[in-house]
């Protein structure tokens, strides 16, 4: 376990016994519900989320995940005491049975062979690490928490009045911004290859088990024969229903690509609406968040109602730009293509399992699975 484990680990169990004890310290203490109420008072929500934000980029290494990690540790602290403490009492429970004579004759001592180590040669491994590997991973944990977190960077940027704090906020959701547009378009660029990746699985799959059924067809059905027969006859099934109901499955693959890109394009317009605020400070434009996010979410039919600056117009017009281009990528011309590419490697993965032969050798298995033993 690491330090940053190891201090994580340690600030968890005391923000849980916190929660879960607080009440028992109000009763004891009842000055205290004021005074954290004051000292709580006393931290501002920007210095809140630069904490939030610091203590999670260089302590948690999963990001959100280390988050809700954290908040399931402090819910669900009781159980963990009780899991603890069996844990403990077992472990405690062990070693006294192992110490016993009895349990002295029972454990088997291991031959020299076995118990002797294989030596590491410790010198050789570390000569071949990198001499500056360690300071390229000080650098990477030191600006971890400006590559993370980009959802709280803006909402830091609409708190904070700091321009030095704003410059830095802009600069991290910038980056953050073109992190995901860059990761969206690699995506959609490449969207067939998941396509051609799950036909070559299926036509090794299917290939395998047609092999077992003509090699073991002539010999009694065996579980591997069965088994073979249950795939093929599932496959043929869902190839089958795939090349019957194109449009029943276009509709649905539209209407779920719908559900997952207005997510993503509220995000976005989120991201965009603090880059605006943060351009509009910088310029001394006055601007009420509420109104950047309507403008952000409208774009590009509300372009006009950009304040009139340089840098707010044209990121306004890289942001129409970006919506139209990856939204009529997403919507119309990818999901089509892939759906005309999916249809037609359903079609290439039928074809083997139309030959009347195996199909009669399928029937067959099936037939006399189906029989009761006498």
């Amino acid at each position: 376990m690491g330090w940053t484990a190891f201090v994580r680990k340690i600030a968890r169990a005391i923000f849980a016994a916190y929660f879960w004890l607080r009440p028992l310290i109000e009763l004891l203490h009842p000055r205290f519900p004021t005074s954290w109420a004051i000292a709580y008072g006393r931290l501002s929500p920007t210095a809140f989320l630069l904490l939030f934000i610091t203590y999670y980029s260089l302590l948690g290494e999963n990001g959100w995940l280390s988050v809700a990690f954290d908040l399931a540790y402090v819910y669900f602290w009781p159980l963990v005491l009780a899991w603890l403490l069996v844990k403990f009492t077992s472990i405690r429970a062990y070693r006294a049975i192992k110490s016993t004579n009895y349990m002295k004759g029972l454990i088997l001592i291991p031959t020299a062979a076995a118990a002797t180590p294989k030596p590491i040669d410790v010198a050789a491994k570390t000569q071949t690490e990198p001499a500056n590997k360690s300071s390229w991973k000080a650098i990477g944990i030191a600006i971890r928490p400006f590559t993370q977190f980009f959802l709280l960077w803006a909402l830091l940027l609409l708190k904070t009045s700091n321009i030095a704090l704003t410059w830095v906020a802009l600069a991290v959701i910038l980056l953050g911004t073109f992190t995901i547009v860059r990761a969206l378009s690699l995506f959609l660029s490449d969207a067939g290859s998941w396509i051609t990746k799950l036909k070559s699985n299926f036509a090794a799959q299917v290939a395998n088990n047609i092999a077992i059924i003509r090699a073991n067809y002539q010999s009694p059905i065996d579980v591997s024969s069965r088994n073979a027969a249950n795939g093929l006859l599932l496959y043929e099934t869902m190839f089958r229903y795939m090349s019957e109901n194109r449009e029943t499955l276009a509709r649905w693959t539209i209407l779920a690509s719908i559900l997952v890109t207005i997510p993503l394009y509220l995000y976005l317009s989120f991201m965009f609406t603090a880059i605006y605020l943060g351009v509009a400070r910088l310029n001394h434009i006055p601007w009420v968040w509420t109104d950047a996010l309507t403008t952000s979410i409208f774009i590009p039919f509300a372009y006009t109602d950009l304040p009139h600056n340089l840098w707010i117009r044209l990121i306004g017009g890289c942001q129409a730009t970006m919506i139209a281009v990856l939204g009529y990528t997403v919507l119309f011309r990818r999901i089509q293509g892939s759906m005309i590419q999916l249809y037609h490697a359903a079609g290439e993965l039928a074809a083997p399992l139309n030959d009347q032969t195996l199909k009669e050798m399928l029937q067959t298995i099936k037939a006399q699975s189906a029989q009761k033993p006498a």
